[in-house]
């Protein structure tokens, strides 16, 4: 105990200098420069941490993040990285459509090589070999070369340092556009709480909110950008135009996701109907299968799954995409303690019968964890990214053998459904941890948090 005075000196002194410390061994361990124009950083050409989380999401500003400890933290770092990268570019391009050609297939290269690398990842034993971490610090690596390709090209198309006298009036004008968007969606927000309780929308909420808040941001980066460009400083007018656009692209993304609420709630409901039916069936199979103790054990948790789901239903005010997810958790378990005892026949007409529903379900689960890590990024660590990487092969996996084997498409789409709600989870605690740890380091304001959660770069 430090006598005489407060001990919050010392402990942020103390956390300056591991940060530093832990900044300098990461730069050093990094084995390429990067250049000033890369998506990576920002404007001035130095390195940006991915905002205060880092790449595991535990840490607040003025916190230091945790030692580097060995190859594998080396690639996960360097894997949340090129992830944000990606993210950046894409959110960037949202916001400059009219600017630039349609959507590059660097894009979409880079997120193969990515979800490579996460795959490798997830698959890795604990303590993960050297050759597995450098083989994904690899794949991180050569993503973000396609990436400083990309960025440079569209540099080069842009010239925003050039241009930016008439891009920043663009961006208010379409930050205006998209402010009209948020009252329409506060309208569909009030529709739908007349049918759903209100803690069912409470992520819906939030994104409406961080909408809000970014485009109070392109309003302000517009602003600065002007007034740095009346005082003839072009360098910090561009940096706040980046910003500007990176604000607009994630404000669009969160909007869509609310406009889309309506429609995935619907389609959840809709697929209420023949995942009952196909449970009955299902309880049909189990009752003609005979005396079995593992099935009859199955059968009498799922026969009570399908009543408290239909029991929902009729009450009306229930959570479709939670009531789904569990009556169909518990007709898998029945459907695999069947699988011995009905015919090929009949798992492949389950299976078609299901795919319509979950393929639809699979898509919008994966969806909806992209847009909350896409517009968090600051906080989510690589275990969420991972599950949501994974939920994509897996979904691709699905669709490429929807025709020649729907009963393996039907297990790869439950899998990606599965993994990608499991995504969405842990970017929520990642969220958490980010917040309390902000809370923590003196606190800020409920806008400047979740400015601070996009991990955009924000000149001071």
């Amino acid at each position: 105990m430090v006598e005489g005075g407060s001990l919050l000196p010392w402990l942020l002194g103390i956390g300056l200098l591991a940060a530093v410390v832990a900044l300098l061994i990461r730069r050093s361990m990094r084995n390429r420069r990067r250049s000033p124009g890369r998506m990576g950083q920002d404007s001035r050409g130095g390195s940006d941490p991915s905002g205060p989380g880092g790449p595991h999401g535990t840490s607040a500003p003025g916190q230091a993040h945790a030692p580097v400890a060995g190859p594998l933290d080396l690639a996960e770092a360097e894997l949340v990285d090129a992830d944000n990268a990606l993210r950046r570019a894409e959110q960037v391009h949202r916001a400059m459509t009219q600017e630039l050609e349609s959507s590059p297939t660097e894009f979409q290269a880079a997120r193969m090589t990515l979800d490579e690398a996460f795959a490798l990842h997830r698959m890795s034993a604990d303590p993960v070999a050297h050759t597995t971490a450098d083989r994904i610090l690899e794949l991180a690596q050569t993503a973000v070369v396609r990436l400083d390709e990309h960025s440079r090209a569209v540099d080069t198309q842009i010239d925003l340092e050039r241009t930016c006298d008439t891009v920043l009036p663009a961006l208010g004008a379409q930050g205006d556009v998209e402010a009209v968007r948020v009252q329409s969606c506060r309208g569909t927000l009030d529709t739908l709480r007349t049918r759903y309780p209100g803690n069912i929308l409470a992520a819906a909420e939030r994104n409406l909110e961080h909408a809000g808040d970014r485009l109070d941001l392109v309003a302000e980066s517009v602003r600065a950008g002007l007034a740095a460009l009346a005082g003839g400083d072009r360098s910090t007018a561009t940096a706040h135009a980046r910003t500007a656009q990176e604000s607009l692209g994630q404000a669009a993304t969160l909007l869509d996701n609310v406009e889309w609420t309506p429609e995935v709630m619907a389609a959840a409901e809709a697929s209420m109907s023949a995942l009952l039916e196909q449970t009955d069936r299902d309880l049909g199979n189990a009752a003609l299968a005979g005396p079995i103790e593992a099935l009859e054990t199955v059968q009498r948790f799922t026969t009570e799954i399908a009543r408290w789901a239909r029991q929902a239903i009729a009450s009306g005010g229930y959570d479709p995409i939670a009531v789904r997810r569990t009556l169909e958790e518990s007709d898998t378990a029945l459907s695999a303690t069947l699988a011995q005892t009905i015919d090929e026949d009949v798992a492949i007409a389950r299976a078609v019968a299901l795919l319509p529903t979950i393929t639809l379900t699979a898509a919008a689960a994966i969806r909806f964890a992209d847009d909350v890590i896409g517009t968090r990024r600051a906080a989510v660590g690589v275990e969420a990214r991972s599950r949501l990487a994974e939920a994509r092969v897996q979904e691709a996996a699905g669709l490429a053998a929807a025709t020649s084997d729907p009963v393996a498409a039907l297990a790869h789409l439950q899998a990606a459904d599965h993994l990608a709600d499991q995504a969405h989870t842990l970017t929520q605690a990642d969220e958490a941890r980010f917040r309390n740890a902000v809370a923590r380091s003196g606190g800020t304001s409920g806008a400047r948090v979740s400015n601070l959660l996009s991990g955009i770069d924000i000149p001071a």
